[in-house]
């Protein structure tokens, strides 16, 4: 996957909730993090995600990035966006919407404290 488009440098941490063996970004990795990955397969998760990384908010302007498959018809970007632009306490942040891989996009946001 291909992490310079999220434009990680100036956090040093991350944890993440569903993440695959192989996901390994360019940080440390440190359940106290300063960025939050999630892989979504539906939209039960996004909401649970985004919970879950609301209340373990430790940082100030921590990251969440919802990473989904590409091509799948039944869970899409669009539900990502529609519950994230809703919730109050989540910002878009650049960028947006990135691609990781051929597989993988993510939508990236900032969890408000």
């Amino acid at each position: 996957m291909n992490f310079d488009k999220l434009r990680l440098s100036k956090f040093r941490t991350y944890d993440g909730y569903n993440l695959p063996d192989d996901f390994d970004p360019p940080l440390e990795h440190d359940p106290n993090a300063e960025v939050l990955f999630a892989f979504c397969t539906s939209f039960e998760d996004v909401v649970r995600f985004a919970n879950l990384a609301r209340n373990r908010q430790t940082h100030k302007n921590n990251r969440l990035f919802f990473i989904y498959q590409k091509g799948n018809k039944d869970f899409h970007r669009d539900h990502i966006y529609a519950f994230c632009d809703a919730a109050p306490f989540l910002r878009r942040k650049a960028p947006i919407l990135s691609s990781l891989s051929g597989t993988y996009s993510c939508f990236a946001f900032e969890i408000i404290v």
